[in-house]
């Protein structure tokens, strides 16, 4: 069976994460080592809000993907295909050790402040809109940033299954972009938690020192296939993985074109690490009939343990 996974990206954090999986496996352990006392404590006891602040949750989700792919991959699993949500691509590099988990943490880290520092005196805002197609959402964004009054920028910032576009950028002009995309048909325009103005031009400084940052990090090549957010495949013979993450900071996410192209590639399989199921919803949304586990305790390690053992 041909098998694929999906790695979480920031907004899946929960208090509590990983300590089950910490106390009862040595492979999740040494993972979760790499973060500081202080991150492991914040994972697991919080508080939310402070969980909540990327300068924790990017470290603290890459520990807690890798560690569980640690697990099964130490069974003799290894999937056909691999990618991330956002920071979650970081995850599926660092299963793919083209990062040893050590340079994961600690690029994660880095870019978590380099991404606050872009946002820093922006007013950001997120908005899901339903029932809209992406070029229509996009003229709204454009319309937005020339109106009347509004200062700033909103940009399409997640492609993540059909009839979800995800808007984001400063306060004003997203919040004028769903006024015009309410008008234009829009079945719902629902608010979302941000901290910052991430996946949008703002984010551009970020790429700048991710890049300056990514030339003292050894690069290997993937041990499975990947397909990268920014342009939602498998990348060409000249495409670099820095500068396909350097652009993924300041661009959209197209996660739903990630997952119809690895149900086109034959996958029949979507194992989803992280907290909760967020990106079950999504492969649900794209293909019902399409299986995708989750994976966020102990008690789905084990199942999916028992199902991988009993089909090799």
């Amino acid at each position: 069976m041909k098998t694929a996974v999906l790695f979480a990206g920031q907004g899946s954090q929960t208090v509590g994460m990983g300590k089950d999986l910490y106390d009862n496996y040595e492979e999740f352990r040494r993972v979760f080592d790499l973060l500081t006392p202080e991150e492991q404590q914040i994972a697991w006891n919080g508080p939310e809000e402070q969980l909540s602040d990327t300068a924790y949750t990017q470290p603290i989700l890459l520990a807690f993907g890798a560690g569980v792919y640690e697990i099964l991959h130490k069974d003799g699993w290894t999937p056909d295909l691999g990618a991330g949500l956002s920071l979650g691509e970081y995850t599926a590099l660092t299963a793919a050790q083209v990062l040893t988990p050590k340079d994961g943490v600690e690029l994660v880290r880095f870019r978590a402040e380099e991404m606050k520092k872009a946002a820093a005196g922006i007013r950001p805002e997120m908005v899901a809109i339903m029932g809209l197609d992406a070029d229509r959402v996009k003229e709204c964004c454009l319309r937005a940033g020339e109106s009347e009054g509004v200062s700033g920028v909103a940009e399409i910032t997640n492609l993540n299954c059909p009839g979800q576009i995800i808007v984001s950028g400063e306060a004003g002009a997203v919040q004028r972009a769903a006024e015009l995309a309410q008008e234009m048909g829009a079945r719902r325009c629902m608010k979302l938690n941000v901290s910052g103005p991430f996946h949008t031009s703002y984010m551009k400084p970020a790429g700048d020192a991710l890049r300056e940052r990514f030339g003292h990090v050894d690069w290997n090549e993937p041990v499975f296939t990947l397909m990268y957010n920014f342009i939602g495949d498998e990348k060409s013979e000249g495409d670099a993985i820095p500068e396909l993450l350097v652009n993924q900071v300041s661009n959209g996410v197209k996660m739903e074109a990630i997952i119809r192209n690895m149900l086109a590639a034959g996958v029949e399989r979507i194992i989803e690490i992280g907290p909760g199921s967020t990106l079950a919803g999504f492969v649900r949304k794209i293909d019902r009939k399409a299986e995708c586990i989750s994976i966020s305790s102990c008690e789905d390690v084990e199942k999916v343990r028992a199902l991988l053992k009993e089909e090799a």
